[in-house]
C-alpha cells in the first residue's frame, strides 16, 4: 500500500509551518558535506534529538500547552545554550580548511583521482573479493564461484557451497552497515593492513 499526505494535512494535524530557508545553490550541499566530516551535529555537540524532542513535548504536555516551533526552540536554546554556536564553529572551522584545500585542485588532480578510483581502486576492490572468496572456500576444502552479472544485481558477490556471498572491506569510509547485508547473504569482511596483508574475517557456522 502507498499513501501520501499533504502539506497542508501535516500542518493541520501538527499545527507545524513548514519553514524552508533560502540558501544559495550548493551552499546547503557543501555545508552538509563539512558538518559531516566535522562531526558538528553529532549528540556529543548538539544533544539526542530523538531523546530531547519527546522531553519538549513532555514538558509541554505537562503544562497543559501544545508544543510549537517556536516554544520548541526557546526551549531547547534553554536546555542546550551553546549548542548552535558550538556546531557552527565547527563547521566555520572545517569550511576554512575546505577552502584552503579547494585552492589546491586543478584539472591534473581531478583526473588523477578519476584514475584512481575508476581504474584502480575498482580493480583492486575485485581483485581482494576474488582472494577472500578463494582463501575462505580453501579453509571450507570447496570450491567458490564468481558472481554473474545478475547476482550482482542482488548484491551477490559469489557462491561459496551454494551460498550467496558478499565480501565487503571492513574499516575506513566504505565501513560495513550491517543492516545492508541481506540476511540471506553470508558476510565476508576484509582489512587492508598497512604491511599490504589483508585481514579476513568470516563465520564458519555459516557454511555448516
Amino acid at each position: 500500500m502507498k499513501f501520501k499526505i499533504s502539506r497542508e494535512d501535516i500542518e493541520e494535524m501538527s499545527e507545524l509551518r513548514i519553514v524552508e530557508f533560502s540558501f544559495p545553490m550548493y551552499t546547503t550541499q557543501l555545508i552538509n558535506l563539512v558538518s559531516s566530516t566535522a562531526q558538528a551535529t553529532r549528540p556529543s555537540t548538539v544533544g539526542q534529538m530523538s531523546d530531547l524532542v519527546p522531553q519538549y513535548i513532555k514538558f509541554e504536555t505537562d503544562a497543559n500547552n501544545k508544543p510549537t516551533l517556536s516554544r520548541w526552540r526557546k526551549w531547547y536554546l534553554k536546555q542546550n545554550p551553546e549548542a548552535i554556536d558550538r556546531a557552527t564553529d565547527k563547521i566555520l572551522h572545517k569550511t576554512k580548511s575546505y577552502l584552503e584545500a579547494i585552492q589546491k585542485i586543478d584539472r591534473p588532480m581531478i583526473k588523477k583521482w578519476v584514475e584512481d578510483l575508476v581504474i584502480y581502486k575498482s580493480y583492486k576492490s575485485l581483485i581482494y573479493q576474488d582472494i577472500a572468496l578463494c582463501e575462505v572456500a580453501k579453509r571450507l576444502n570447496t570450491d567458490y564461484q564468481r558472481a554473474r552479472p545478475e547476482d550482482e544485481s542482488k548484491q551477490i558477490d559469489g557462491f561459496i557451497e551454494g551460498r550467496p556471498v558478499q565480501v565487503k572491506k571492513k574499516d575506513g569510509k566504505y565501513n560495513v552497515m550491517m543492516d545492508m547485508i541481506p540476511n540471506s547473504h553470508t558476510l565476508i569482511t576484509y582489512k587492508e593492513n598497512r604491511n599490504g596483508s589483508l585481514t579476513i574475517e568470516f563465520d564458519e557456522s555459516n557454511f555448516i
